[in-house]
């Protein structure tokens, strides 16, 4: 349950995460823009796997 109180989307199995990442990037990079709908893939999946050592976003 999120802290919200809503339930929490069913878990993944191990690998089908990264691929469904993988899977997202390629439709991102040949939508006719890009640049706009990839960088926020790619913000979003750092966002979500942030620790200690990663950048700053921005």
């Amino acid at each position: 349950m999120r802290g919200d109180g809503s339930p929490s989307p069913p878990a993944l199995p191990p690998g089908a995460e990264t691929q469904a990442y993988h899977e997202l990037q390629a439709y991102t990079l040949t939508h006719p823009d890009p640049a706009f709908l990839h960088q926020h893939v790619v913000n979003a999946w750092t966002a979500q796997h942030a620790n200690a050592q990663t950048k700053p976003i921005g």
